[in-house]
């Protein structure tokens, strides 16, 4: 199958992470895929060996992308979107598209927690796609609320546009540790003895990081935090720091920035935070479910999903720093019922495989497309 996958994404978080697994994996079992970013994505320079694409992609009615966009599907099978402004624009390409080739398959993924837009041009625009990827059932149950198409199981699709869930995924191969645990506290200039307690995710007022630095403010404690993560503004960066110096935490929490070896930081780790307002799924909370780590989280959307609360993890209030405090200071004080938590929480992320996940996105693509095949071809009226 000709494949191409479409990302007007501006930097590399959740989401384009779930990208790159795609399209290695598609390509890996034989589908040819190219990809179609705006310039000077940072998505180019992952994939310097695939066919990669430009155009502007500006907003949801770039009708330029759109036009261009219809003219070169002419080359392929099926189209996979991934950011909630590219639905509508490859939707408009698709309906130019279809007069040569009926048989063109859409589908996208809502890797956001935010509902789609609610009026009567943007669903019926949607429409013209043959499913939509939910990553967490509450991604779904929004789906479901606003655009109204029937939820469907792979394998026995009755109608299109249909809605599917296909959970996230960790690959653990990715997060087994290159260093052990003390070469990289000793990186980090930390001694052996301290509880770390980490956030991976970028700093972000609705990721709530200043939550947790409220919560440490609280806590007389052996600790130390890792803020990892590119700074999504200046100014909520300048917060977090004004915060930790407010609180005299100074010695106490780290800004690491961008971490690409995530597998040894969360081997470093004995507490994972996710203190987000709401989350479509949290791949940060899965990876330290994965690498045996205790977690802590929002009890907040698709974060409800991960985390069975005081079974495989620890959930608190979102927003409440103080709720937040009391869990904190409960795992840092009993070792024995962090490495319970984590034990639960790593055998739970077995179920969110990347082999479980590409196979299921594989069949999907693989029976719209058949189906796709076996529709009575439409009729256009000439004028």
């Amino acid at each position: 199958m000709k494949i191409l996958e479409v990302s007007s994404a501006e930097q590399i978080g959740g989401g384009e992470r779930h990208l790159i697994g795609i399209v290695r994996g598609l390509t890996a079992k034989g589908h040819s895929v190219d990809l179609l970013v705006r310039p000077n994505s940072p998505i180019k320079n992952l994939f310097s060996t695939y066919n990669v694409l430009e155009l502007p992609l500006v907003s949801a009615v770039d009708f330029y992308s759109a036009l261009r966009l219809s003219r070169l599907l002419e080359n392929y099978d099926l189209v996979h979107a991934h950011y909630a402004r590219d639905y509508p624009v490859v939707a408009l390409a698709m309906k130019l598209a279809r007069r040569k080739r009926p048989h063109l398959c859409y589908v996208f993924t809502r890797h956001h927690y935010l509902p789609v837009k609610n009026n009567f041009l943007y669903r019926s625009l949607l429409a013209e796609a043959d499913a939509a990827i939910a990553v967490s059932h509450y991604v779904e149950s929004r789906l479901l609320e606003r655009l109204r198409w029937p939820k469907a199981q792979i394998g026995s699709i009755d109608e299109t546009p249909c809605i599917v869930h296909i959970p996230n995924w960790v690959d653990r191969e990715k997060i087994c540790p290159r260093l052990p645990r003390d070469r990289y506290l000793q990186m980090l200039g930390l001694p052996k003895d301290r509880v770390v307690i980490t956030v991976v995710n970028r700093l972000d007022e609705d990721k709530g990081q200043h939550l947790l630095l409220d919560a440490c403010a609280c806590i007389e404690a052996n600790f130390h935090v890792i803020l990892a993560g590119s700074s999504a503004s200046q100014s909520y960066l300048e917060k977090l720091e004004a915060q930790v110096r407010k609180a005299g935490l100074e010695k106490r929490v780290t800004f690491a920035g961008q971490v690409e070896d995530i597998a040894s930081l969360l081997a470093a780790s004995d507490i994972c935070v996710v203190p987000s307002f709401d989350e479509a799924f949290s791949l940060s909370c899965l990876e330290a479910m994965s690498a045996g780590r205790s977690v802590i989280a929002a009890c907040a959307g698709g974060l409800k999903e991960l985390i069975e609360d005081g079974v495989s993890g620890l959930h608190f209030a979102p927003g409440d720093s103080n709720d937040l405090a009391k869990k904190l200071k409960l795992l840092i004080e009993d070792a024995v019922l962090r490495e319970k938590l984590a034990a639960v929480a790593q055998k739970r992320a077995e179920y969110y495989s990347y082999e479980r996940a590409l196979g299921l996105t594989v069949q999907l693509f693989t029976e719209l497309s058949l189906r796709r095949q076996q529709m009575p071809l439409p009729t256009f009226r000439k004028f």
